[in-house]
């Protein structure tokens, strides 16, 4: 595997600054979307939509989420093909991430119902807005990832992009968990707990906003479509990778570590106010040790996975993800103070979140690679939105189970439905570690781009 690399340090931190926007809204929907419109009891927060079962074991909450995701998922491969189809002056990918940048201001949007009572004109209007937010996301969320592989052109490069992505998303992701600090402070300016959740909303879109704008503004797209490449439309780049042996093994993976990665996420203010009975500013005390130890992470994975490929890694990840996800159903017993069982959990998730945040979007650049080398397609940005599709299609799952969990106990006391998903969560990972090695041959592909490599240089 080549370690050679062409990109320096200043565009691989104008690419991840953007990352950091982006990343910032996503994992604050994961942390606070479902605590927003579904809150523990005691918390202060108005009903907004109604909070009982409505179809089978549904709550309104999981019907919303399910079927904004799945409208979702629909556009995924439709922005992926469009993106890869593009002729502009600015490239393939720069004018949808302008588009997508927008998505910060739908954002702010999704908490603001539009009456401060329980009413199913709020469940409405969450629904439109968050179908809204998730359409524009996308037209930067695929093409943003698209850029490793229109800018980079070495394994190096790829991997390379991946950890200042995987590094800036981590520093989002404590950005996002700060925002407890924020209402709090808004609370104690006298603002009810639903104002001062919001303006903390409205201040994280803008400040996510102008970090997305960063790439849009800074970067160029360097590398040139081949000549020889093949157009496809959609219907054919989904047939194409519906048969790419590599994709689907990959796509697998993906989508049990995102089913237990949305689920965490949702969990994560529960986990916290639940289970340690701490107040929710332990969450902005507690996720900063996620960045630290990825600060350590970041740099050894990037190192080994240039050298000794990244799916052993990734069996590696996936497994410590597991036992974090074991212990997690059982935290709040452990012997120690439960303050000090916040701050461990943190820190041991830190490893396996830092290790599979670079590894999965290197792995996925690779495939890109292998098919623009050796199928002749340029097509980054479907691969990549069949990435986001087992992102948002494991987010779809894994929210709307949780949702409907919280029904089985959400609340000090009765949180069964709580230790039950973190249960759930070690075992998705646990048989995502097994079968990474089962699924996914990254020797045979690898090899296969270097002979196309040189049989391009024969020519």
């Amino acid at each position: 595997m080549s370690q050679n690399t062409n990109v320096g340090f200043s565009v691989l931190f104008r690419y991840g600054i953007g990352f950091c926007g982006l990343w910032m809204l996503w994992q604050a929907l994961l942390f606070f979307l479902v605590n927003f419109f579904v809150p523990p009891a005691g918390e202060g927060m108005p009903i907004l939509i109604s909070q009982g079962s409505l179809l089978l074991f549904f709550n309104a909450m999981a019907l919303i989420v399910l079927f904004t995701r799945f409208l979702d998922l629909v556009t995924d491969p439709i922005i992926g093909n469009l993106s890869d189809r593009h002729v502009g002056s600015r490239g393939r990918r720069i004018p949808f991430l302008k588009i997508g940048s927008l998505s910060a201001f739908l954002f702010i949007l999704i908490f603001i119902p539009l009456t401060e009572a329980e009413s199913t004109i709020n469940s409405i209007w969450l629904a439109l807005i968050l179908s809204a937010f998730y359409i524009v996301f996308t037209c930067y969320f695929i093409p943003y990832y698209a850029l490793i592989n229109d800018i980079g052109t070495t394994n190096a490069d790829r991997v390379n992009f991946s950890t200042s992505a995987g590094l800036f998303g981590s520093i989002g992701l404590v950005i996002a968990a700060q925002m407890p600090l924020l209402w709090k402070y808004f609370e104690g300016a006298g603002y009810s707990v639903l104002h001062a959740k919001q303006y903390s909303f409205a201040c994280f879109g803008v400040v996510a906003f102008l970090f997305m704008l960063v790439p849009i503004f800074t970067l160029r797209e360097s590398r040139e479509v081949p000549a020889d490449s093949d157009s496809l439309s959609l219907k054919e780049t989904l047939k194409y990778l519906s048969k790419n042996k590599y994709f689907g093994g990959y796509f697998l993976i993906m989508l049990l570590y995102y089913l237990a990665n949305a689920i965490f996420g949702a969990g994560m203010p529960y986990l916290y106010t639940v289970l340690l009975e701490l107040d929710a500013v332990y969450i902005a005390k507690s996720l900063p040790l996620i960045v630290l130890v990825s600060l350590v992470v970041f740099p050894v994975t990037n190192f080994f996975a240039k050298r000794i490929g990244k799916r052993f890694l990734l069996s590696i990840a996936m497994f410590f993800l597991a036992v974090g996800f074991f212990a997690g159903s059982y935290i709040g017993y452990f012997p120690a103070s439960k303050v000090t069982q916040g701050y461990l959990i943190a820190a041991f998730f830190g490893l396996p979140i830092g290790m599979v945040t670079v590894l999965i979007v290197a792995i996925c650049s690779d495939i890109a690679e292998h098919s623009r080398l050796c199928k002749k397609l340029a097509i980054e940005g479907a691969i990549f939105a069949g990435k986001n599709i087992a992102l948002k299609l494991g987010a779809v799952i894994g929210i709307t189970f949780f949702a409907s969990f919280t029904l089985l106990g959400k609340d000090i006391g009765n949180d069964f439905g709580l230790r039950s998903m973190n249960f759930l969560c070690g075992a998705l990972c646990f048989l995502g570690a097994f079968l990474v090695f089962k699924v996914y041959d990254e020797v045979g592909m690898f090899k296969e781009i270097e002979e196309a490599k040189s049989s391009s240089s024969d020519l």
